[in-house]
């Protein structure tokens, strides 16, 4: 019997890859598979959420797998609602069941309006010392800083960190 570990699954605010455990219960005598694939909700493939699906195989005697579903880089525009899309398993292979949870609900979180993700929160009363601040890692992994005005949340730029003939340091 082959199943997802819950049927309610959410991304942190860090917006950290997600590890996705599966389990293979009742024997593990013989090699069986099973296939994997997220479907939209209210979140959209590409847009919210990187799609993924394959084929978990697990050798004689393994019991657990682990799929990473991902974010885009970079942070969503402030005020981005919750959303949602869906893991699913599916086919299992030579002789393999599917459990009581084949699908999981999996939830990005809410972006709060005028405040990007990563905006890092002084001490209550602190003084701000500096009114902008830079997140680094843009979409899809690429080295990109996108600068920020701690005050309103918007964004008042974005570069490239690296290009091939880059030397030297980077002046915010």
């Amino acid at each position: 019997t082959i199943s997802l570990s819950a049927s309610s699954l959410a991304f942190d605010a860090s917006r950290a890859p997600l590890a996705v455990t599966v389990t293979r219960t009742g024997g593990a005598s013989v090699p069986v598979a099973v296939n994997y694939a997220t479907a939209d909700g209210t979140a959209v493939a590409g847009v919210d959420y990187l799609p993924s699906s394959g084929t978990l195989t697990f050798a004689v005697g393994e019991t657990t797998k682990t799929i990473f579903l991902f974010l885009p880089g970079g942070p969503p525009p402030a005020g981005t609602p919750a959303k949602t899309f869906s893991l699913s398993l599916s086919a299992p292979t030579n002789g393999a069941t599917l459990g009581a949870t084949t699908t999981a609900a999996v939830t990005i979180p809410a972006t709060p309006a005028g405040v990007p993700p990563g905006t890092p929160n002084p001490p209550t009363g602190a003084p701000v010392v500096s009114r902008f601040f830079a997140v680094g890692q843009g979409q899809g992994g690429e080295p990109r800083v996108n600068v920020y005005d701690a005050v309103t949340g918007a964004t008042v730029g974005s570069f490239l960190a690296y290009e091939a003939g880059f030397t030297g340091g980077v002046t915010v």
